[in-house]
């Protein structure tokens, strides 16, 4: 019963509030990139190469981000439980707390 109601509760919430949470950023990005570049062409200029670089820095974090939390989310609901090695079991276990405190 507990592991039934957990897995809904909490895996598929804070599944879905990753995939919500990088959906967001990723069409924020792309909706300053794009209005940048409008706004750039309207006056004529070109963009700086330091300004895709930060563009692209951002596209990448948010990716990274979603993938961390899920990676988290998915070693300790999915694989753990199937893990009988205590060792393998800790640090699979940990890896959800250490991906939780680190993205913070």
């Amino acid at each position: 019963m507990c592991d039934h109601l957990t897995w809904f509760s909490d895996f598929m919430l804070n599944i879905s509030f990753a995939v919500v949470t990088v959906t967001i950023n990723f069409l924020t990005a792309f909706k300053a990139m794009r209005s940048s570049r409008m706004l750039v062409n309207a006056a004529g200029l070109q963009i700086s190469k330091q300004q895709r670089q930060r563009e692209m820095n951002f596209i990448r974090q948010t990716f990274f981000q979603g993938l961390t939390v899920a990676t988290g989310q998915i070693s300790y609901y999915v694989l753990a439980p199937h893990v009988s090695n205590e060792i393998a079991l800790f640090l699979l276990t940990s890896l959800w707390g250490f991906v939780h405190s680190f993205e913070g």
